[in-house]
């Protein structure tokens, strides 16, 4: 088996694949972000194959069956020639032996998607969610977030979920005090029962902890503790390792959301306008650059774009304007 053949075996296993193929099949940057753009194509393919294996829900076609069936064997084929492996094994039981692999491969590829096929819950810009896990556990989602888990997820060992953007859990904990999962892109979050929040946005991932505490774990086994005021950020281009600081969070700034609040503390108007792109989806631009440091501080409503963008203009020397899907910042004179 080749490399490429390898990888995408592998992928097909592994759980945050799972849940590119059910939340960003299609999407480029989450594409080259699973596991780097050198490995896009890889990628692709795999999901190609990922979208092939639902063919649960309609009959499966003959003429798709017998181009499966021909590149097995082709490729068996190729090993023979170049290992001789199978050189003495008769052309027709190879022919049964290739059909008979491809029905298993597409019969246990129904059987897998069966059991991880995900339940999926999702925001849209400037919307908020409120969610009770089968568990009992709740998570709030924070606007354009959404977060994934398996249809048997309370009777697994290990409770798991997957998130794309910003939310706030308060995990319930079981008598048999089974583990509870967070899937985020740069690692893994482990609790029993405890109250956390976690951000995995544009390949950075954060997690402030507020109560109890949690075990921040990665592929590699490098694994982090965390005790209640902890705050951990790992940018797109860093890794957590055994020496990634572990920041004291400022609480009230970060969850704010939670309270339908925005926090600008001394914070420049282009940070600013990221958390504005980020919860509702708009651009901002700015008609002077000198305008993108200027800072900024207030604690204002973010439930409603209006109202925020009417309480900076208010409190600020700059003048905003909104049209479709742009907000544009310019000096008052």
């Amino acid at each position: 088996m080749d490399q490429a053949e390898n990888n995408i075996q592998r992928y097909l296993i592994d759980d945050r694949f799972i849940q590119l193929a059910a939340l960003n099949p299609t999407d480029k940057r989450s594409i080259e972000e699973f596991d780097g753009a050198e490995n896009a194509e890889k990628v692709t393919k795999a999901l190609e194959i990922y979208t092939l294996l639902q063919l649960k829900e309609r009959e499966i076609d003959s003429n798709l069956l017998q181009a499966e069936k021909m590149k097995l064997i082709h490729s068996i084929e190729k090993a023979s020639q170049e290992k001789n492996i199978i050189h003495n094994i008769p052309r027709f039981i190879k022919t049964h032996w290739a059909a008979a692999a491809v029905l298993i491969i597409i019969a246990g590829g129904l059987i897998w998607l069966n059991f991880t096929n995900p339940i999926s819950f999702s925001t849209e810009y400037g919307k908020k969610l409120d969610k009770t896990l089968p568990d009992g556990s709740i998570v709030k989602l924070n606007s354009h977030s959404s977060i994934s888990f398996s249809k048997k997820f309370e009777q697994k060992n290990i409770r798991e979920v997957w998130v794309k953007g910003e939310a706030f859990f308060q995990v319930q904990s079981t008598q048999k005090k089974t583990k509870f999962i967070v899937h985020l892109d740069k690692f893994d979050v482990e609790v029993t029962g405890t109250k956390f929040n976690v951000e995995n946005l544009n390949g950075t991932s954060k997690v402030l902890l507020t109560e109890g505490s949690i075990k921040l774990l990665t592929k590699d086994g490098v694994e982090k503790i965390l005790n209640p005021g902890d705050y951990v950020v790992i940018e797109k281009d860093e890794t957590l390792n055994t020496t990634s600081i572990l920041q004291k969070g400022k609480k009230e700034n970060i969850l704010a959301w939670v309270e339908n609040k925005i926090v600008f503390d001394a914070t420049t108007l282009s940070e600013a306008a990221n958390m504005i792109q980020n919860i509702y989806g708009f651009k901002v631009i700015f008609k002077d650059n000198l305008l993108s440091n200027k800072k900024i501080s207030g604690i204002l409503p973010n439930d409603n774009l209006e109202v925020l963008l009417k309480a900076l203009e208010a409190t600020n020397d700059f003048k905003i304007k909104t049209e479709n899907k742009s907000i544009t910042i310019e000096p008052t004179n």
